[in-house]
């Protein structure tokens, strides 16, 4: 599957559900799939999934969350986001979580979530906020 284009394959939504719900550690095989494949049409199974362990995720399984999020429901995906920075005591993810769900999705709605982040009081997730300003440049006029 992974030699497949990005897009999204509606026949794989329920093997893809059930295998997410069934997991335990299939987890990380099933999370980057769901990103790449799964239609919008499970958004809300997975989005419960997510929920039930926010801020606790693995970096990565959070992320390949978000980011299938971001594809389907990016308003609501970015609030997400925005609170995935906020969570921080179960997981050291919040440091990286901007620049790895946006890096290759950033727009205007993503650069005004960064910008909050600028100044963080912690310094990793301040700098993950500059970088992705530093890559993106601003997408409005007049930075």
């Amino acid at each position: 599957l992974r030699a497949l284009p990005d897009q999204d394959l509606p026949e794989l939504d329920d093997v893809l559900l059930t295998n997410l719900n069934n997991a335990n550690n299939g987890i990380w095989k099933i999370a980057p799939l769901i990103e790449r494949y799964a239609t919008a049409r499970i958004l809300p199974q997975v989005i419960d999934f997510y929920e039930k362990k926010e801020g606790s995720w693995a970096c990565s399984l959070q992320t390949a969350i978000l980011r299938y999020w971001l594809k389907h429901d990016r308003p609501a995906a970015l609030r997400a986001i925005e609170k995935a920075v906020n969570l921080r005591k179960s997981t050291g993810c919040y440091h990286i979580v901007l620049g790895e769900t946006l890096h290759d999705s950033f727009d205007a709605d993503a650069e005004k979530l960064v910008r909050k982040f600028v100044s963080d009081s912690d310094s990793e997730v301040a700098t993950d906020a500059k970088n992705l300003l530093a890559q993106h440049g601003s997408t409005s006029q007049g930075k």
